[in-house]
């Protein structure tokens, strides 16, 4: 009985680990940007959000509570596709959530977020080959991101370059190594077009932040890299 139970604990412990982070700071951040979006001008964001709790926090329409659950859905499947330490996993969710979620919201993507979450990658991450190489793949990633955004956006007439984008793709390209970097920019492309699709944004033509897809494409990329590399050597 007692084998059973560590047993389940550990194949579900990942996951179940990786749902409640997600929850958490999915929720947290929704929290923070339900705040900022009444903050007066000259407000201070972190006083306020103690303020509003202390008071019985802020109306969503339980927008906070779909935010957690479709984050802790996601987060709970990645375990099962990715190997990757849970600390080093808990810390990619941790960074990468509030980030999506504010750029989802207030279509920004705070610099400090990118910036750790670049960091992070290049101390942390198994799928790289070392920092020379979290470097490289973070120099390919936000070079191809910032390339292709110009080219839409001298293509359309529309403003698409966006310094939190490019920050984003700069970190995951930290974290997936430059082997990876340039599957990881096609797959956040693919990720961002079938959403765009699904949800009508295409269709209407109406804006959509890439932040997400970029975000959600860092635990994709080295599996896919994998796979297509297992793939054209057993062609060889």
């Amino acid at each position: 009985m007692q084998d059973a139970v560590f047993g389940f604990l550990g194949g579900t412990g990942p996951s179940l680990a990786a749902a409640i982070v997600g929850a958490f700071a999915a929720y947290a951040t929704a929290f923070a940007a339900d705040v900022a979006e009444t903050l007066a001008e000259d407000g201070h964001l972190i006083p306020e959000m103690g303020r509003r709790l202390r008071d019985g926090g802020v109306r969503s329409g339980g927008g906070r509570l779909r935010f957690a659950a479709v984050t802790a859905l996601i987060c709970a499947l990645v375990p099962l596709i990715v190997t990757i330490p849970l600390p080093a996993l808990a810390i990619l969710i941790a960074l990468a959530v509030p980030a999506a979620v504010m750029d989802v919201r207030l279509l920004v993507i705070p610099e400090e977020f990118t910036w750790a979450l670049l960091f992070a990658g290049a101390l942390l991450s198994p799928w790289h080959l070392g920092a020379e190489d979290a470097i490289a793949g973070a120099a390919i990633a936000s070079a191809v991101t910032w390339v292709t955004m110009t080219v839409m956006e001298y293509r359309t007439g529309l403003p698409m370059r966006s310094g939190g984008d490019v920050a984003a793709a700069a970190a995951g390209g930290a974290w997936v190594g430059m082997t990876s970097s340039g599957v990881f920019v096609l797959c956040a492309c693919a990720i961002f077009m079938a959403y765009a699709a699904l949800s009508g944004a295409l269709a209407e033509r109406r804006f959509l932040p890439m932040g997400p897809a970029l975000l959600a494409a860092i635990p994709i990329a080295p599996v896919l890299n994998s796979w297509i590399e297992g793939l054209v050597a057993g062609a060889l």
